[in-house]
């Protein structure tokens, strides 16, 4: 048995894969506060949860042909939010060593370093 899903914003969504980037705009500006909210939830960084909806939102609009209404538009696009919240936070945690893993030692007699100047031609 097939159920009718009321597809929400189906027309934006139409013209935005047909190209129209007014369409597109009006998407963005429906849910860009929610994917925001969700993407903060993950990565805790004002600065990297925006980094990442902008991220998402080319995503979204370079791989809408794929769109095939087999969920609401929201849920697909807040899965690729999701997606790239938890990537950028594993890169994150990869890129990361923990201070403890190193050993530091300070000399008495500390060597001085000595930065070259540049030569001006």
């Amino acid at each position: 048995m097939e159920t009718n899903i009321l597809h929400t914003h189906q027309e934006l969504i139409e013209e935005s894969k047909a190209g129209n980037h007014n369409a597109q705009y009006q998407l963005y500006q429906l849910y860009v506060d929610a994917m925001y909210n969700s993407s903060m939830r993950i990565v805790g960084i004002k600065e990297d949860a925006e980094d990442i909806i902008q991220d998402s939102f080319i995503t979204a609009f370079k791989n809408l042909a794929t769109f095939r209404y087999e969920s609401t538009f929201g849920s697909w696009l807040k899965r690729i939010v999701i997606n790239k919240s938890i990537n950028h936070v594993k890169r994150k945690k990869n890129n990361s060593l923990a201070l403890d893993t190193y050993s530091y030692q300070v000399s008495e007699d500390p060597t001085p370093i000595t930065i070259p100047k540049p030569e001006i031609n």
